[in-house]
């Protein structure tokens, strides 16, 4: 009676333990996600740090001044060129022997020729604007 009384109790044991750690994984394996922190704002993508609104107006501030200077450099290299053109037609009215070459027409290849003829007969309508 003994060894059943011995086997009984490891059998108890065993069970007990196996429960136990049944309700460990179902609890790790069904647990939610802790909400996160509003201090700890974080991108759900990326996971780096939101910025704060501050930040972002700055940078906006940043954007803008760089897109300005663009804009500055490139109304500057148009000027340049303006400048250069008409100082050139200037150079050219004033020395008007120097007769400006004739413009030659360039041949008509294959493709102009079929665009051409595709405007008549509408097979390129929306591509060629016929």
């Amino acid at each position: 009676m003994d060894s059943n009384n011995l086997q009984n109790k490891f059998s108890d044991e065993l069970g007990e333990k196996l429960e136990e750690g049944v309700r460990v994984v179902k609890k790790q394996v069904t647990a939610k996600p802790a909400p996160p922190s509003p201090d700890d704002k974080k991108d759900l993508v990326t996971g780096k740090p939101v910025p704060s609104k501050p930040v972002l107006t700055k940078l906006n501030q940043q954007v803008a001044q760089l897109a300005q200077m663009r804009i500055k450099k490139v109304r500057e290299e148009l000027a340049r060129q303006r400048l250069k053109t008409s100082q050139m037609n200037q150079t050219n009215q004033t020395n008007q022997t120097v007769e400006p070459a004739p413009v030659q027409k360039p041949a008509d290849d294959a493709v102009a020729k079929m665009l051409k003829s595709s405007k008549s007969t509408g097979e390129f309508k929306g591509a060629v604007g016929g």
